[in-house]
């Protein structure tokens, strides 16, 4: 998504917790139309939601946010702790709702 938005001539803003998958997302985009920053989307007020990183404002009109981390157990209900699934919640729920309450908010 983030490729295809700085095709279209975009600013575009990624955010990942995983350093390397953001360096490489970051790297395929071009120069001048991305920021980033790496981000635990758990702590919405860590997420950078601006180009540029700058202070945070409102979005305007044509701003969009692609709210798309994730994470998933393996191994069965069988197998998943409480931990575990504190944890598929603190991301897949918790860290979309504060993501884009930072985001409209700003």
């Amino acid at each position: 998504m983030a490729e295809r938005f700085a095709r279209e001539r975009a600013k575009v803003v990624v955010a990942d917790i995983d350093a390397r998958a953001l360096a490489a997302v970051v790297d395929s985009i071009k120069p001048g139309r991305r920021g980033a920053g790496r981000a635990d989307g758990r702590d919405g007020s860590r997420v950078p939601c601006r180009p540029g990183g700058g202070p945070p404002s409102r979005p305007s009109a044509g701003e969009v946010l692609c709210n798309n981390a994730g994470v998933a157990l393996w191994g069965g209900l069988e197998s998943a702790t409480h931990r575990d699934w504190q944890w598929v919640l603190s991301v897949n729920l918790w860290g979309v709702i504060t993501a884009s309450r930072r985001f409209v908010r700003g």
